[in-house]
C-alpha cells in the first residue's frame, strides 16, 4: 500500500475543489499536481485506482456490459480500465492548463469530465433498468468519476455542449409516432444540492436519501414503458445509450425562480446538476408579470400639462396653448428640415377636478391649437396628424372609479376628444386597464360604456415592450446555456395585444444569437385562471382563454403552448374539472374533459401542440391516456399531482421556513425542502396510470377483449393500494409515528410493526404483500400491451438505431 494511503479516503474529496485551491490561489508554484508538497498521499491515492472490470473493451454498450456483474440478488456496475486511463489523464492534464492559464485548453478537460461522468451516469442508469428488480450496487470508483463531472459542470459554468442528439418533438416526422408514445408527464420539484451543508449532513445522519430527480429516475426506470425497452433490449435491439432519454422521455420540471433570473448562482447551479444526471427536458420558468417595465417616467411620457382644479379652465386653456406651440411641438417653421415633428401631448388632470372644468379646458384648447394664436406677430397652429393631444386621467381616490370615470368619459366626448388615458399609483397586478378597476366585470363594464360613448379608453402606463423581452431573452438564455432542452416563458401581465409583440420579440432573440430552435424548445405559458386583457374587453373565462391563447400561437406560428393555473391552493379550481369520473368531487374545475378535447383538436389543426397543467390527478393522468393521440395533450406537467392524489401542492414555504443561523433550524428547514419534494411512490403511480390509460384506450380503440379485462385489473389493483395505504396511515395514527408522506411510512413499516399487535403486523404484512405482488402483475399486464401494439413503432431491426 503506497504511503499515506491508509490515513486517507480519496472518495470524500473533492478532488477539483483541491485543484482550484492549488493553483488559482497559489499560482506561483509550477509543481505538477501529483508532486506537490502536501498532496502526496492523494496523488499515491489516485495512482493505485483500479478498475473495477479489467476486460479491454472499447464501445459504451461493450463498456456498459464489460463494467457489470450480476448475481441472483445484486447487479454491481463499476468502471473498466479506460475510464481510470481517461480520468487520471484528465485530472493531469487539468493541473497543468490551470498553472498556465490556458483556459480554452482547460474548459476542453472540463467538458471531457464532464462527458465522462455523463457516460457513467448512463451505465448506472442502464444497470437500473435491466436488474430485473436486483438491487442495484455502483462502485466507489464509479461513483467518484461521476461526482467529479458533477463538480467539473458547475466549474465550467455552463452545459459542455449542445445535445448531440436533438430532442424529438411530438410532432416531429421522426419516430416514436405520437399516437405510439402517448402523454409525456413532466415532473414538478427541485433538484437537490448535496454539496449544500444542511443536506450532506442530513443524509449523513440517514434522515434523507433521494429526492427530486433521483425519485423521477427511479419511478421512470420501474415503469411499464422501461420494460418495453429492457424487453427489447434483451431481444438484441441496439438501443444506444444516448437514445434512453428519447425512449423513456426522463423528464423533470424546475420551477426554480419567478423572476427568472437564469443566472442566479443557485439557480444556475441546479440547473446545470439537472442537465448533467440526464433531464432530457428540464422547465425553467420566466414570469413576464414580474419583468414589465414602466416608461411612464421618461421625457416623452411626463405630462406636456397639468390642470388646476384651483384654476379657471380658460385662462388655463390658453397658457397650455402657447406652451405647446411654442416649446412642446416642434413646428415646421422652427424645424432645420422644414418639417412639422410628430409628438404626443399628455394633458393631465386628477380625479378631483371637477368633469365640467375638463371639459371646457379641452374645448378652448383645441379651438386655440387648430385655429392657431398670435405670438410676436407669427401666427402658430399645431399640424393635427403629427400633434396629438392626449387627456390623462389620474385616479387617486379607489373607491367608486367606475363612476368616476364615466363622467370623465362623457367629458372627454363632449369636449370634442375621442381617447382617455388612465394611469393611478395604486392598481392590481394586471394588465392593461384592468389594472385600475376591482374585477373583470367592472372592466367590461367601463370598456362597454367607453365603446358606447365611441371614447377609447385606455392604459396611460405603457410597458416598454423592448426592455421588457429582453428581458426575457437574458433569462431564457441562461436557462439555455446551461444545457436544458425547455424554457418555458409565461405571459402574465400583458394584455392580449402586448402578448404578440412580446412573443415575436423572444423568438426573434432566441434564434439569432443562441440558434434556440435546433435543439431546444421554447414554450409560452397561457394563464387560464387569470383575466385576458384585450382593447376590447376582459376575458374571464377559462375556455375563451384557452382559445384566444391558441389564437396567438397560430398568429405568431409558434408550436408548443402550455396551458396552466396560477393559484395551486387547496380550494382553487383545478385545470380539468374531475366530476365526470369522480361524482363526490368538490374542487371543481376551469375546463370540462370535453372542452379540453375540442382545444387540443384545435391546436393541433394549428400546428402548435398543447401541453396542459394545473393540479392534475393520477386519475386524470389515466383518463387522458385513454384518448385517441389527437384528443390527447401532448404533456402533462405535474406539480401537485406529484404530491397528492387528490393534486393538492405542499408548498415548503408554507410548511416552515427561516432566516435563522442555526444550523439546527437550517437542517429542518432543508429537512422540510426535501420533504415537500417529489415522491417516488406517487411518481410511480403516476407513470403507471398514463402507462395503464395509453394500452387500455389503444386496446378499446382496436376493439380488443384484453382492454376490459385491463380495466378491471385496475379496480382490482386500486382497492389493494387504498386498503394497504389506509391500514398503514392509520396504525401510524394510532402509534403516533410521524406520518410525513407515504414515502416515508412504506419505507420505515418496522417502527410500526414494532408498536403494532401481531394481528395487526400480520394483517399489514398480507396487505402489503397482495398490493406489490398485484402490482407487479398489473405492470407485466400493461407492458406486454405496450409490446405487442408499438413494437414495430419504436424499433426497427435488432442492431440498429431506431432513428438518426
Amino acid at each position: 500500500m503506497p504511503k499515506g494511503l491508509q490515513d486517507i479516503n480519496i472518495f470524500d474529496i473533492d478532488i477539483l475543489d483541491k485543484i482550484k485551491v492549488r493553483t488559482l490561489y497559489h499560482p506561483g508554484s509550477l509543481k505538477e499536481f501529483f508532486i506537490m508538497s502536501n498532496l502526496d498521499e492523494l496523488g499515491n491515492a489516485m495512482d493505485s485506482l483500479k478498475s473495477d472490470n479489467e476486460n479491454i473493451l472499447n464501445k459504451e454498450w461493450r463498456d456498459f456490459k464489460s463494467s457489470i456483474k450480476e448475481n441472483d440478488k445484486y447487479f454491481s456496475v463499476g468502471t473498466i480500465p479506460e475510464d481510470i486511463k481517461r480520468f487520471k489523464n484528465n485530472l493531469r492534464v487539468l493541473e497543468n492548463d490551470f498553472l498556465n492559464r490556458t483556459i480554452m485548453y482547460r474548459d476542453k478537460t472540463l467538458e471531457d469530465m464532464v462527458l465522462q461522468g455523463q457516460e457513467l451516469l448512463r451505465r448506472k442508469y442502464f444497470a437500473i433498468l435491466l436488474s430485473e428488480g436486483k438491487k442495484v450496487i455502483e462502485t466507489d470508483t464509479l461513483g467518484l468519476i461521476i461526482k467529479t463531472g458533477a463538480k467539473a459542470i458547475q466549474l465550467l459554468g455552463r452545459a459542455p455542449a449542445p445535445p448531440i442528439h436533438a430532442f424529438k418533438k411530438f410532432n416531429s416526422d421522426k419516430p416514436p409516432l405520437p399516437s405510439t408514445l402517448g402523454i409525456e408527464i413532466l415532473s414538478s420539484g427541485a433538484f437537490p444540492d448535496w454539496d449544500n451543508q444542511e443536506l450532506k449532513s442530513l443524509k449523513a445522519e440517514g434522515k434523507i436519501n433521494t429526492g427530486g430527480f433521483d425519485n423521477v429516475i427511479e419511478a421512470v426506470l420501474g415503469s411499464p414503458r422501461a420494460k418495453v425497452i429492457a424487453r427489447l433490449i434483451r431481444e438484441n435491439y441496439n438501443i444506444h445509450p444516448l437514445r434512453l432519454p428519447n425512449f423513456l422521455r426522463m423528464m423533470l420540471d424546475l420551477e426554480l425562480m419567478r423572476l427568472g433570473q437564469a443566472t442566479t448562482p443557485g439557480t444556475f447551479k441546479m440547473l446545470l446538476n439537472s442537465f448533467y444526471y440526464g433531464a432530457l427536458i428540464v422547465d425553467h420558468s420566466t414570469n413576464v408579470s414580474e419583468q414589465v417595465q414602466i416608461i411612464y417616467a421618461e421625457e416623452n411620457w411626463k405630462p406636456a400639462f397639468t390642470i388646476n382644479k384651483e384654476k379657471s379652465p380658460i385662462s388655463q386653456s390658453k397658457e397650455a396653448a402657447k406652451l405647446l406651440l411654442t416649446d412642446f411641438f416642434k413646428l415646421k417653421s422652427m424645424s432645420n428640415i422644414n418639417r412639422d415633428h410628430k409628438r404626443n401631448a399628455r394633458i393631465e388632470f386628477s380625479d378631483d377636478v371637477n368633469p365640467e372644468t375638463a371639459k371646457e379646458f379641452f374645448k378652448n384648447l383645441y379651438a386655440l391649437i387648430d385655429g392657431g394664436i398670435v405670438l410676436n406677430g407669427k401666427k402658430l397652429k399645431r399640424n393635427p396628424s403629427v400633434h396629438i393631444i392626449q387627456p390623462v386621467l389620474r385616479l387617486n381616490k379607489i373607491e367608486e372609479r367606475v363612476n368616476t370615470v364615466k363622467k370623465y368619459i362623457n367629458a372627454i366626448k363632449e369636449s370634442g376628444l375621442k381617447e382617455l388615458l388612465l394611469i393611478a399609483d395604486f392598481t392590481l397586478h394586471s394588465a392593461g386597464v384592468s389594472q385600475y378597476f376591482e374585477d373583470g366585470d367592472s372592466t367590461n363594464n367601463i370598456l362597454d360604456y367607453a365603446k358606447s360613448r365611441r371614447v377609447k379608453l385606455t392604459d396611460g402606463k405603457s410597458v416598454d415592450m423592448i426592455a421588457t423581452s429582453n428581458k426575457a431573452i437574458e433569462a431564457s438564455a441562461g436557462a439555455i446555456e446551461s444545457g436544458q432542452g425547455c424554457v418555458k416563458v409565461g405571459l402574465f401581465g400583458l394584455t392580449y395585444e402586448q402578448m404578440f409583440d412580446f412573443i415575436k420579440q423572444v423568438k426573434t432573440g432566441l434564434q439569432s444569437s443562441l440558434k434556440r430552435e435546433k435543439h431546444q424548445l421554447l414554450v409560452f405559458i397561457g394563464l387560464i385562471d387569470e383575466p385576458v386583457v384585450t382593447k376590447d374587453k376582459v376575458i374571464k373565462n377559462g375556455f375563451e382563454s384557452s382559445e384566444l391563447f391558441i389564437d396567438l400561437m397560430r398568429r405568431t406560428q409558434h408550436d408548443i403552448l402550455l396551458l396552466d393555473t396560477m393559484r395551486k391552493g387547496k380550494n382553487d379550481k383545478r385545470f380539468v374539472s374531475e366530476k365526470g369520473i369522480n361524482p363526490q368531487d368538490t374542487k371543481g374545475g376551469h375546463l370540462t374533459f370535453a372542452q379540453l378535447k375540442s382545444l387540443i383538436a384545435k391546436s393541433n389543426k394549428a400546428r402548435c401542440e398543447l401541453w396542459v397543467a394545473g393540479s392534475y390527478t393520477e386519475e386524470q393522468v389515466y383518463q387522458a391516456s385513454l384518448e385517441p393521440h389527437k384528443y390527447r395533450p401532448g404533456l402533462i406537467c405535474l406539480g401537485g399531482a406529484e404530491r397528492s392524489f387528490g393534486g393538492i401542492r405542499l408548498d415548503p414555504g408554507d410548511a416552515y421556513e427561516t432566516n435563522s443561523r442555526n444550523k439546527d433550524e437550517k437542517k429542518l428547514a432543508a429537512l422540510v425542502q426535501i420533504d415537500s419534494d417529489i415522491k417516488f411512490t406517487l411518481s410511480r403511480e403516476n407513470k403507471l396510470a398514463r402507462d395503464a390509460g395509453h394500452v387500455e384506450g389503444e386496446l378499446r380503440r382496436k376493439g380488443r377483449k384484453e382492454a376490459a379485462a385491463l380495466k378491471k385489473m385496475r379496480i382490482r389493483y386500486l382497492a389493494l393500494r387504498n386498503e394497504y395505504f389506509n391500514e398503514i396511515s392509520k396504525l401510524a395514527d394510532k402509534y403516533k409515528i410521524q406520518r410525513k408522506n407515504l414515502d416515508f411510512l412504506i419505507n420505515n413499516q418496522c417502527d410500526i410493526i414494532g408498536k403494532a399487535s401481531q394481528g395487526e403486523t400480520n394483517k399489514l404484512k398480507k396487505l402489503n404483500k397482495d398490493y406489490n405482488d398485484y402490482r407487479e402483475k398489473y405492470t407485466e399486464e400493461i407492458a406486454n400491451g405496450m409490446y405487442d401494439l408499438f413494437k414495430k413503432e419504436w424499433v426497427s431491426e435488432p442492431h440498429k438505431l431506431h432513428f438518426d
